[in-house]
């Protein structure tokens, strides 16, 4: 998760403004990693891309940009995906088989 926490950090050094970029790259790891088990890890991921984000985001000038309580509502106004768990093993169909008797 460090790695991807990196990657994220340079990303918003460049493109810190780009909300619907940020919308797909959350949306891509949620399908990728949000299966049945794994939804601690996802709302840590989420918890920690906010982090990063809103230090970028009030790095644009020489004042603060938002206050937390301001960035959330921004998240909120913009849809920001929440963490969620979009593969749940259990449910998928089983795979049914049909014996014949000779």
């Amino acid at each position: 998760m460090q790695r991807a926490f990196t990657e994220i950090t340079e990303w918003c050094r460049e493109n810190r403004h780009q909300v619907e970029t940020m919308k797909q790259k959350l949306r891509g790891h949620y399908n990728y990693y949000g299966i049945a088990g794994n939804s601690e890890g996802i709302r840590q991921f989420f918890d920690g891309v906010m982090r990063i984000w809103y230090r970028w985001l009030n790095q644009r000038s020489q004042h603060r940009s938002y206050t937390w309580n301001g960035f959330k509502e921004m998240t909120r106004l913009y849809e920001i995906l929440r963490p969620k768990v979009v593969e749940q093993w259990w449910i998928k169909p089983s795979v049914q088989y049909s014996l014949e008797f000779v």
